[in-house]
């Protein structure tokens, strides 16, 4: 689903195509990292907030490399069609790798998703805190990134030099992050690490904001990459530990979750910005979803005696 969106993305003439591309690009890569987070969680029951947090890094690697890649493959006079071909076809190598490779059957989950299982999720604190911190997260994460460099072109003296690059140094950050957050992992619980990490990031949030140079702007967006790192991963961690015997109905629902946050939270952002308030003030807007994150996890300290339930 993935390669035929980005695919079809590459070979679209008309907006309607556009579109369908968006949904088969949005709903495949939303499908393939929550699938993938399950069958870890599943296979690493015993080391699964290491093993979410590893795949975590991974896409960090990913999300770094490819801006900087398309840069330079524009850079170099290429038509941005191919691009997206290239990047369909890669997919398809995917596919292929994936469908030969042996998956060991996990022992620990039903295997089939059922919808009364995720009714009945939907009615638990826990899922719903969790759903909840993962809209917050996604939203806030994608709110912040996919508005840089607009602010950093309208809103920064100077930005304009750092707007092509500020993503990738996000990224940066946040792939630094996932791995320093593994070292964190022994000496705090999940739910006190995505406390933690949601504080820093508004403080990371608020020095992006309320600069005008670009240097302290970076310093904020490294921050914030940093300490956005490691937050998905736990959020997965907790679900999966309250509910080990239902990883892919829990993280699908944690994920789908996530993507409403990730198309409201950012059109939110994008309408401040625009409107009288001006870019200082949309991107400030973003730590209070930070902060909200910190709040989910202290009312999920209220069921931390039953995780094992």
């Amino acid at each position: 689903m993935y390669a035929a969106g980005l695919l079809s993305f590459g070979h679209a003439k008309y907006l309607q195509e556009v579109l369908l591309a968006s949904a088969l690009i949005g709903a495949g890569a939303g499908a393939m990292e929550t699938v993938a987070s399950a069958v870890a969680s599943d296979l690493f029951p015993e080391n699964r907030a290491a093993i979410l947090n590893g795949l975590q890094v991974a896409f960090g690697c990913g999300a770094a490399a490819g801006p900087a890649t398309a840069y330079a493959f524009l850079a170099c006079g290429h038509h941005w069609q191919q691009l997206y071909t290239g990047f369909g076809i890669a997919n398809l190598f995917l596919m292929v790798g994936l469908a030969i490779c042996h998956i060991p059957r996990s022992h620990l989950t039903e295997q089939v998703i059922h919808v009364r299982d995720l009714v009945q999720l939907g009615k638990h604190p826990v899922f719903i805190l969790c759903s909840v911190a993962c809209a917050l997260y996604v939203g806030t994460e994608t709110g912040f990134f996919s508005w840089l460099p607009t602010y950093m072109n309208t809103g920064v003296i100077g930005g304009h030099r750092f707007s092509g690059i500020a993503i990738t140094i996000f990224w940066i950050a946040m792939t630094l992050g996932r791995v320093g957050t593994h070292f964190l992992l022994p000496h705090f619980k999940p739910r006190q690490l995505i406390s933690i990490l949601g504080i820093v990031g508004t403080v990371g949030v608020l020095v992006t904001a309320t600069s005008t140079y670009s240097a302290s702007i970076i310093i904020g967006i490294i921050i914030c990459g940093i300490s956005f790192a490691g937050i998905f991963g736990l959020i997965l961690t907790c679900a999966a530990d309250r509910f080990p015997r239902l990883t892919g109905t829990v993280f699908g629902g944690v994920v789908a979750a996530a993507g409403v946050g990730g198309a409201l939270i950012p059109w939110l952002i994008g309408a401040i910005g625009q409107s009288r308030y001006g870019w200082h003030v949309a991107i400030g807007f973003i730590s209070v979803f930070s902060l909200a994150i910190s709040g989910t996890t202290i009312a999920l300290r209220r069921w931390d005696k039953d995780a094992s339930t």
